[in-house]
């Protein structure tokens, strides 16, 4: 596990954890929804998977990048950076966002 992506050379996986304040489950998947759609489409090759799921207020994401220039791409978005811009509106605390190396 790893808070750096960079130190992986091959497809990294992306987990992340948004703890939402009371009542901002609905905006928080919503925004993450929007960007899961551009992520699995073609116009972001370099995402394998992009998942996401919910309890409560608290939502979950599940990436998988190409490599550490994918996972670069993605957080360049303007869907990305909107979600950033709101997150001190929208979660109780930053995100924690992991990274790890598949192994077969």
């Amino acid at each position: 596990m790893s808070q750096d992506s960079s130190v992986f050379s091959g497809e990294i996986i992306l987990h992340a954890t948004l703890k939402g304040k009371p009542g901002k489950g609905d905006e928080i998947a919503a925004l993450l929804s929007t960007i899961r759609a551009h992520s699995t489409s073609d116009s972001e090759p370099g995402c394998s998977t992009y998942r996401t799921c919910r309890f409560g207020d608290t939502c979950m994401v599940f990436e998988k990048y190409k490599d550490n220039e994918a996972v670069k791409e993605h957080f360049a978005l303007p869907l990305f950076q909107a979600l950033v811009a709101k997150v001190p509106d929208l979660l109780l605390e930053p995100p924690t966002i992991t990274f790890y190396e598949e192994f077969n």
